[in-house]
């Protein structure tokens, strides 16, 4: 944390939050609309300089059962609902 600004930097940095105010809406679709979303997440995190590739998967189903009664849900799924 020291080599990025230590807690100074911490304590003004804002909490980033899924909502329009950190994720403003876009009518970009398909892999734009990914970068969409993965620039402004660098943008948030300080990243925004660093040299990074959004690169499509094949992917999994959204919300996997692991148990009876236990799902795991897309970590995603309240940014992709914003953007």
């Amino acid at each position: 944390m020291r080599n990025l600004g230590g807690i100074e930097r911490l304590k003004a940095t804002p909490l980033v939050r899924a909502n329009s105010t950190f994720f403003p809406q876009t009518q970009a679709e398909g892999h734009a609309r990914a970068e969409y979303g993965f620039e402004l997440i660098e943008r948030h995190m300080g990243m925004a300089d660093w040299r990074c590739e959004l690169q499509a998967y094949e992917r999994l189903e959204p919300n996997v059962r692991v148990a009876e009664h236990a799902f795991v849900r897309s970590p995603l799924a309240s940014i992709k609902e914003l953007i």
